[in-house]
């Protein structure tokens, strides 16, 4: 994915259900997630990797989702697991940050 065919602040909300290992550069592809976003938009990425041979493993592929969706520049990362068969599932979101200044309330003068 290297651009979406949508205008930049586009969407309030992203999902990307068990997807993420197929995206060709996770941290760029999530900062063009980003682009559509509206300013405090979130991204959720959930995904069971059923590929795991562990829980430490699945733990780390957890940690790994958390590092890209913070490299992409997205804030109030967290990580949720659930315990499944045959794997635990995984789902991270993450907050647009928009430090543009078209993205803050103006300032009314008096």
């Amino acid at each position: 994915m290297t651009k979406l065919p949508f205008a930049d602040r586009y969407f309030d909300r992203a999902f990307c259900v068990n997807s993420i290992q197929f995206w060709p550069d996770p941290v760029e592809n999530r900062r063009e997630v980003q682009r559509v976003l509206k300013p405090s938009g979130l991204l959720a990425v959930t995904l069971q990797p059923r590929w795991a041979k562990t829980e430490a493993q699945v733990e780390e592929i957890g940690r790994q989702l958390v590092t890209w969706m913070s490299a992409a520049g997205f804030v109030e990362v967290r990580l949720a697991s659930r315990p499944m068969a045959p794997v635990t599932a995984l789902c991270v979101t993450g907050v647009r940050q928009d430090t543009t200044p078209d993205a803050h309330v103006p300032l009314v003068s008096p």
